[in-house]
């Protein structure tokens, strides 16, 4: 796993809790209250669905509702560290076609050969017509995650749309797959 989720969780829980908030979910992990996980590089699956776990658990939220709070300080943190992914996307349906792309940006720094596959493997997405059917597969299951950025994505756009997700590794299958449908309008660009 790439450390942007661990980074940008722990700003999250500073931000909703102070640095105690996030000290203490630290420790309750098993992780040192001072530990920094650099975006760019690769970290233990299992030490990141601990911090979702006790982090939903100190905030006293279901995961859901922590993706939500998640996503909207992502995009946020996003439009300001890297304006330039909404430049290059002038409507919510074109940011995420591209979205795999920067992905696998982030993952291209990472060393082991194995950890960089996965992170180029975990998203296919397909046009069908003006919708997008994206396939996800991630070992920690984070298809709640993917859901709340993609509906985020389509309200910073002010995109009318939906995300409804059709199939899901919680339930069983192979991949989640998300079926993404826009209204045919382009919506407004989000960098300006």
């Amino acid at each position: 796993m790439i450390g942007l989720i661990q980074h940008t969780l722990l700003v999250l829980l500073e931000k909703e809790g102070g640095t105690a908030l996030k000290q203490r979910i630290l420790t309750d992990c098993g992780l040192d209250p001072e530990t920094y996980f650099p975006i760019h590089q690769d970290f233990s699956d299992t030490e990141c669905a601990a911090l979702i776990t006790a982090a939903a658990m100190n905030m006293r939220v279901d995961e859901q509702t922590l993706w939500g709070l998640y996503a909207d300080h992502f995009l946020e943190e996003a439009k300001a560290i890297f304006p330039r992914f909404f430049e290059l996307a002038p409507s919510a349906r074109d940011f995420l076609l591209r979205q795999p792309t920067i992905h696998c940006a982030f993952g291209a720094g990472l060393r082991d050969p194995q950890a960089r596959e996965q992170v180029r493997d975990k998203f296919q997405i397909t046009e069908d017509g003006g919708d997008l059917i994206v396939r996800y597969r991630s070992h920690l299951q984070l298809c709640q995650l993917y859901g709340a950025l993609a509906e985020r994505v389509l309200r910073l756009y002010d995109q009318p749309g939906s995300v409804e997700e059709l199939q899901c590794r919680h339930q069983g299958h192979e991949a989640c797959t998300f079926h993404i449908s826009f209204n045919r309008d382009t919506g407004k660009a989000a960098a300006q």
